[in-house]
């Protein structure tokens, strides 16, 4: 009976898909571009597929290291942590029902972006180049489109695997926060002290920090990167009077973006020394800077 059920609702959850699938087919055939139907569904499923697979082997190494760490004995050198509770099946249950989340998601997102993978592979150059950085027309028809697409699909993976890991660390105490309690005197009666709580963090395990650091490390570079693509954006720029890159834009908003790119890039290098050092403080802070800059600039 649960097989049963699991059956139905699968049915009931595909079969808008089904329906539309098989009227779209119908209607190539109608048509006569029965081939191009076909196309579009092989495309459509080979890039989800890639996509799925690349998703799901990527978030599955970082949970293994996860893994890894929730089967050690001692954190810092201290023993008494229990890790009993995360061995065996139950981390391995969860680390795959992560990784298979984060492959679906990222799957279905990618399949529909099988318009922008075919103008990519079929674009042709135009033979005019734009006046600001001197590419091929072509490049902002074609090209840019799915670069933007794959740049925010890579994002939110690194960004849902960061979460992920941190949290997992959070679970198994490899990232620990201490409560104190702090005397304090209220301004208008100094001999009235009270207790009021601080957080600290506590300490966290060398090699689960250099784990996290290089994640985010990631995540700057590719910040950089989407700032460059911002840079060419400017093209389709709707700040000023006339469609395009205006002379605020050209002027003012280009050469910000270049800043914040390298700003991300130096924040990538500081995330990286901070997991080599061992020191959370400068993870921190480079994340700040980055936050405040893209405010700021």
């Amino acid at each position: 009976l649960i097989v049963l059920g699991i059956l139905v609702f699968a049915l009931i959850i595909c079969l808008p898909s089904l329906v539309y699938f098989l009227t779209e087919r119908l209607w190539y055939i109608d048509v006569g571009y029965l081939s191009v139907f076909w196309q579009r569904i092989s495309v459509k499923v080979v890039t989800g597929l890639v996509a799925a697979l690349v998703a799901f082997v990527f978030v599955e190494l970082n949970m293994e290291m996860v893994r890894r760490y929730f089967t050690r004995t001692e954190l810092n050198g201290s023993s008494g942590v229990n890790v009993d509770r995360f061995r065996g099946r139950a981390m391995k249950y969860v680390a795959l029902t992560v990784s298979l989340f984060a492959a679906i998601a990222v799957g279905f997102s990618a399949s529909g972006l099988w318009v922008e993978i075919q103008q990519f592979i079929k674009g042709v150059p135009f033979g005019t180049v734009d006046p600001i950085f001197g590419r091929d027309i072509s490049f902002y028809m074609f090209k840019l489109p799915i670069v933007d697409q794959l740049y925010g699909l890579v994002m939110g993976l690194l960004g849902m695997t960061t979460v992920f890991v941190v949290i997992a660390y959070f679970v198994g105490k490899a990232i620990t926060v201490q409560k104190e309690n702090v005397d304090y005197e209220r301004p208008n009666f100094s001999f009235v002290k009270r207790e009021k709580d601080k957080f600290n963090l506590g300490g966290i395990d060398k090699g689960s920090l250099m784990h996290i650091s290089i994640l985010v490390a990631l995540m700057f570079v590719l910040k950089g990167f989407g700032y460059i693509l911002q840079m060419f954006n400017l093209v389709y720029s709707t700040n000023g009077m006339i469609f395009g890159a205006g002379y605020t834009d050209v002027k003012a908003l280009l050469p910000g973006l270049k800043v914040l790119a390298a700003i991300a890039v130096v924040c990538a290098i500081t995330s990286v020394f901070a997991g080599a050092k061992k020191k959370p403080v400068p993870l921190i802070a480079s994340i700040c800077v980055l936050l405040v800059s893209s405010l700021v600039v």
